[in-house]
C-alpha cells in the first residue's frame, strides 16, 4: 500500500474553472442540486445534494478523505445523513500509483459482509475491469460480478460491460452493454479512474457525452437511450444542457456553476 504515492489517472483537480453545482430545476418550486467540494490543489473532496429532490438519485453525501498526495485513502457514502446505518465507508488501496481495490463493510441481519473490489488495469494504464468479491462472516473472499470498461485513444469511456457469475457453471454471463458518445469539447469535472473508485463514471472522460445507448440482455423492456444536448460557455465547457431519457420523453434541464 502506498498512501502517498503518485496521482493515479485522475486527481479531481481542474486547473480552471472548478465545478461546483449542477442544478436542475423542475418547475418552480422543486429542484435537484448537487454540489462540489475542492482542497486547496483543486482536488475534488465532497459532494453534496441540496434542494428538495434527487432527480438522478444519487447519495445524498461524499466524503473524501486524501493523502497529502492527493490519493483517495477513504471516502463515505451517505445514503441519508445523519442516520448511521445508511453510511458507508469504503477504504481505498494504492499501489505504484495505481488504485488496486477498495473494501467496506456491513451489518445485514445479524451477518456481516465485506465487499471488495479489485480493479485491473489495461497496458494504457486504464481500469479495464472491477471484479467484485464478497466475504461473510469471515469466510472466504469469492468474485461473483465483474465491470469492464473500454476507452477511445483520447481517454473516452465508450462502453462498460457488467457480469454476474453463474454459480451453476462458474462462468460470467453478461448482464448489460452500456455505448458511451461524446462530444469534443471539455468536460465540467475530469475525475479519470478515480470516477470508476467513486462510482461517478459520468466525471471519467475529458469530453461530454451526447449519448448512451443501454442494452439490458436480461430484459430488453429495461433498454434505454439518453441523449444530451449543450450550450457551452466561453471556456467550452457546458453552461447548460438537456437530457432526455427515450423511456421518460421529457428533457431533463441542468444548469452548471463554476468558479
Amino acid at each position: 500500500t502506498d498512501p502517498d504515492g503518485p496521482g493515479t489517472g485522475g486527481g479531481g483537480g481542474n486547473e480552471a474553472s472548478l465545478l461546483v453545482k449542477t442544478a436542475i430545476q423542475l418547475n418552480q418550486n422543486d429542484s435537484s442540486i448537487t454540489n462540489y467540494g475542492y482542497d486547496a490543489q483543486g482536488r475534488l473532496i465532497r459532494f453534496w445534494q441540496s434542494g428538495n429532490d434527487n432527480v438522478l438519485n444519487d447519495p445524498d453525501e461524499i466524503v473524501i478523505l486524501r493523502s497529502n498526495g492527493g490519493v483517495i485513502q477513504t471516502f463515505t457514502v451517505n445514503e441519508d445523513p445523519g442516520s448511521s446505518s445508511a453510511t458507508t465507508v469504503y477504504s481505498v488501496y494504492n499501489e505504484g500509483g495505481r488504485y488496486t481495490a477498495k473494501v467496506s463493510q456491513e451489518v445485514v441481519a445479524g451477518s456481516t459482509y465485506r465487499d471488495s473490489l479489485v480493479y485491473v488495469y489495461n497496458g494504457a494504464g486504464q481500469i479495464s475491469e472491477a471484479i467484485y468479491y464478497v466475504s461473510i462472516d469471515g469466510s472466504p473472499f469469492a468474485d461473483w460480478a465483474k465491470n469492464e470498461f473500454v476507452y477511445s485513444g483520447n481517454g473516452n469511456l465508450t462502453a462498460y460491460k457488467s457480469y454476474y457469475l453463474d454459480v451453476n457453471t462458474m462462468t460470467y454471463e453478461q448482464a448489460n452493454d452500456v455505448i458511451v458518445e461524446y462530444d469534443d469539447k471539455p468536460s465540467p469535472l475530469v475525475l479519470g479512474a478515480e470516477a470508476i473508485v467513486l462510482d461517478k463514471v459520468d466525471f471519467l472522460s475529458p469530453n461530454n457525452i451526447e449519448k448512451i445507448t443501454i442494452t439490458d440482455l436480461e430484459d430488453p423492456a429495461s433498454n434505454d437511450v439518453v441523449d444530451y444536448t449543450y450550450v457551452y460557455n466561453d471556456k467550452n465547457k457546458p453552461a447548460t444542457a438537456s437530457v432526455t431519457f427515450q423511456s421518460i420523453g421529457l428533457p431533463i434541464p441542468v444548469t452548471f456553476h463554476y468558479q
